[in-house]
């Protein structure tokens, strides 16, 4: 599995962050102390997080104001394995990611595009994650 993109907001000291990572089989951060390396790692972690109950605080929105700041962390994911792609509930939701102009592509799979998916963690003032999978239509369907 491979991150295509990442988009995170609100996220600690992460007011806003779009990235589009430019190797698909090396991805390197590098940066001084904290210019926010780790946070960036840690939002791909509970992103990705293998248990339901993801324990969040206060101090893991922007500014510490969950109110004012709630948490959205969104990634496309591609070179999918085979128990991604076979996955009857994910399979209505495939988006297709041209890897040469780095953007989701039309419904039709060409030859540069890879089937991917959309995923995102959703979290408000109430500190109670979401995770949903976004399909083509961009309508979130809730994971879990």
């Amino acid at each position: 599995m491979k991150l295509r993109k990442l988009i995170i907001k609100n996220f600690r000291g992460i007011r806003e962050l779009e990235w589009l990572p430019e190797d698909d089989e090396l991805i390197c951060l590098i940066g001084h102390g904290d210019s926010t390396k780790s946070t960036i790692l840690q939002a791909i972690e509970y992103l990705l997080y293998p248990r339901y109950y993801l324990q969040l605080s206060d101090t893991d929105f922007y500014y510490c104001d969950p109110d004012s700041y709630p948490i959205s962390i969104e990634a496309i994911l591609g070179d999918l394995p085979e128990s991604i792609t076979n996955d009857d509930f994910l399979n209505a939701h495939f988006v297709f990611w041209d890897k040469t102009t780095k953007t989701l592509s039309s419904s039709e799979l060409h030859e540069t595009d890879d089937k991917s998916i959309k995923i995102s963690l959703d979290v408000d003032y109430s500190l109670e994650p979401i995770w949903n999978v976004l399909g083509e239509s961009e309508v979130p369907d809730e994971i879990g």
